[in-house]
């Protein structure tokens, strides 16, 4: 064989070689974590799994999925381009403080559903919306963070929260625009112990629907110019009920309202009623003063 020939043959085997490498590192669409799995020698396949969020995030494509394959504790992450992390009801946040920063592009969405988040230090958020088109939770046990899930960024954008129950956060929602608008959707939540406000808007726009805020200090707070619309919702056994201040627009329709030492604070806001919502044994002050069940 000439050294010419022999020459091509090693260059073509070294071109294979690195090709098939170069396949080998592309991100994959679907990756996998699981509590047996390896950062050093997973794949990322369903039959090597990583042991992290963070190391399956940096080796899925962009509008990707992490799916977790077994129960455990998978870290927190910082979130830059489209994913959905589906937990399946078997992944775990067990952290100090730290939890999932979403700081995604303007035209990316992100959904997270069906994880637990512990944090053993209220330091801060469990989950943080920096950026993005879209922001989805659904499916989500969150504890003892700092916050439950809140935003405050620039640009246009959604977030929406279904299915998902916060406790002992001192703030359980907290919704900031920046230079965009923000529509908030908040559907059959889950928010108690709030030593702060379990729902906080300061302006945009928030729709709150068939959810329930119970023992917090003040249940739904707004400012600035919010719209905020709710419908059958359960809302007792708080401090204050609905905070409603500097030009916000509250509307109700279909929600009970029991049991709260002041149903109604009022500082320059707007609350429409729809005339058919239930509410009774709201007081004022210290020492409220009880009254019948009414529809108002």
């Amino acid at each position: 064989m000439s050294l010419h020939r022999c020459s091509l043959m090693i260059t073509a085997a070294s071109l294979f070689l690195a090709a098939t490498m170069s396949a080998l590192a592309s991100p994959l669409d679907h990756t996998w974590v699981s509590s047996t799995g390896s950062d050093t020698t997973g794949s990322g396949t369903i039959e090597s799994p990583y042991a992290t969020f963070r190391q399956a995030y940096y080796n899925t494509a962009p509008g990707g999925v992490i799916s977790v394959l077994t129960p455990g504790d998978f870290g927190s992450l910082n979130i830059y381009n489209a994913i959905t992390i589906d937990g399946g009801g078997r992944a775990t946040i067990c952290s100090s403080g730290e939890g999932i920063n979403v700081a995604a592009g303007p035209t990316d969405s992100v959904t997270l559903q069906g994880f637990s988040m512990v944090a053993s230090t209220a330091r801060d958020p469990a989950i943080w919306y920096h950026s993005g088109a879209q922001l989805l939770v659904k499916d989500c046990f969150i504890n003892g963070f700092n916050m439950g899930l809140g935003t405050r960024n620039a640009g246009a954008r959604t977030l929406l929260v279904q299915n998902t129950t916060i406790n002992g956060c001192p703030q359980g929602v907290y919704i900031e625009p920046g230079s965009g608008p923000i529509h908030a959707f908040l559907e059959n939540v889950q928010i108690a112990g709030a030593s702060e406000v379990a729902i906080y808007a300061r302006s945009g726009r928030l729709e709150i629907s068939h959810s329930r805020v119970t023992s917090s200090t003040i249940a739904l707070k707004a400012e600035t110019n919010a719209i905020i619309n709710a419908e059958g919702n359960y809302i007792a056994f708080n401090g204050t009920a609905f905070d409603i201040a500097w030009s916000s627009t509250l509307r109700l329709s279909n929600n009970d309202i029991f049991d709260n030492t002041v149903g109604f604070a009022t500082r320059g806001g707007t609350i429409a009623s729809a005339k058919n919502n239930k509410r009774g044994g709201q007081g004022g002050g210290a020492s409220p003063t009880m009254i019948p069940v009414s529809v108002f």
